[in-house]
């Protein structure tokens, strides 16, 4: 019986043994198989010396089968991947090359994947994401006054408000600085700065009525000439250009793709604090990520009374609202209580029942570039 159990004994380690060991045969050649497949393959390894118009893309290619790879290069577009280029690379086969990639526009998410072609079809890399940064430079109005802008898109934006007392045709516009006279500047272009103090206008520019935004030279007809020569107050279109973009690019609260963008709009400084997160008020130090730096210089009512400075920023653009009884035109508004980028002016129209185009906003200017 012993030498029974003894045999019996034997066996078993003989089998745990032969299963141990396919076990490992097993182990090994799935292993093998998932290395094979991670070393053969198509990658972007990296992206290198990003600026805001071009990029260099770094690509492996290890398929193996060098003699049969006929093309290879990279394929990238901005984030709607919508309008994408082909480059193709001047060697073939495995190996380590890099392509540069031009014409890219400031501020946006680009994707990019590298390519390689054989007689058995086209593989590609997983898509490497990137975002070129923004562009600085300036501008001179005509009274020589410098503001610094900021290529976002395909638009540039000055990062200052417009600060001149004269159109670019060198007339002067009419400064009023009382009440009375600001309510009956009807049909006059005229500018002020919140409450007549010289701080208030290093700190937020002027103020501006929607008869200056809109004088054409020929009177009526012609262009208007409240910007510097080559710039434009910005329409309605202008606006949601903006505002589209820096939502589709991710500028949104926490990377949110929605109309949560007032903080990546907002200046880090002089807005008044708010504890509601993702307002412009709370955590100012993370604002401003569009580098659009908005400043509260609140607004003047049709009456002449100036409000909201710390609170909110009032834009005009260049178009008048149609077909309505009250003579307004559109603006759009950022608050340092709210996360969001207003461009319509229902807000102002019904909170004050005032007449937008005779009270006193900001302006920014802009242009489009190629």
């Amino acid at each position: 019986m012993k030498i029974l159990m003894k045999s019996i004994n034997m066996k078993t380690k003989l089998l745990n043994k032969s299963i141990l060991l396919l076990f490992c045969i097993s182990f090994l050649l799935i292993t093998g198989c998932e290395d094979k497949i991670e070393v053969h393959r198509v990658a972007v390894s990296e992206v290198l010396n990003v600026t805001s118009n071009s990029a260099e893309c770094v690509v492996h290619v290890d398929l193996n089968n060098s003699s049969k790879i006929t093309e290879r290069g990279i394929i990238y577009d901005s984030k709607e991947w919508d309008n994408h280029i082909v480059i193709v690379d001047a060697g073939k086969g495995d190996g380590t090359f890099s392509l540069k990639m031009e014409n890219l526009n400031p501020g946006t998410i680009y994707g990019v994947r590298g390519f390689a072609k054989n007689s058995e079809g086209v593989i590609y890399s997983a898509v490497f994401s990137f975002k070129t940064p923004l562009l600085e430079s300036s501008l001179q109005d005509v009274e020589g006054n410098v503001y610094k802008t900021v290529i976002i898109g395909k638009q540039e934006w000055m990062v200052e408000n417009l600060r001149t007392t004269k159109y670019n045709d060198g007339t002067s516009i009419q400064k009023i600085t009382a009440n009375g006279a600001w309510q009956g500047a009807n049909n006059n272009g005229a500018y002020c700065y919140y409450s007549n103090s010289d701080e208030n206008l290093s700190n937020y520019g002027n103020l501006y009525n929607w008869r200056a935004v809109n004088r054409r030279i020929p009177a009526g007809t012609g262009d208007l000439v409240l910007a510097p020569e080559g710039w434009r107050v910005p329409s309605v279109s202008d606006w949601n250009t903006l505002k589209n973009h820096l939502i589709n690019h991710l500028y949104g609260h926490e990377g949110v793709q929605d109309n949560v963008i007032a903080k990546s709009l907002a200046d880090n400084s002089l807005w008044l604090e708010c504890d509601m997160p993702g307002t412009i008020g709370w955590n100012m130090s993370t604002n401003n990520t569009s580098g659009f730096s908005a400043r509260p210089a609140g607004y003047r009512t049709e009456r002449g009374v100036y409000n909201s400075i710390g609170e909110k920023a009032y834009f005009w653009s260049s178009d008048a609202v149609e077909g309505v009884i009250k003579d307004i035109s559109y603006f759009v508004t950022l608050s340092f209580n709210s996360n969001e980028f207003v461009t319509d002016s229902k807000e102002f129209e019904e909170s004050t029942g005032g007449n937008s185009k005779l009270a006193g906003f900001s302006v920014r200017c802009m242009r489009d570039i190629e």
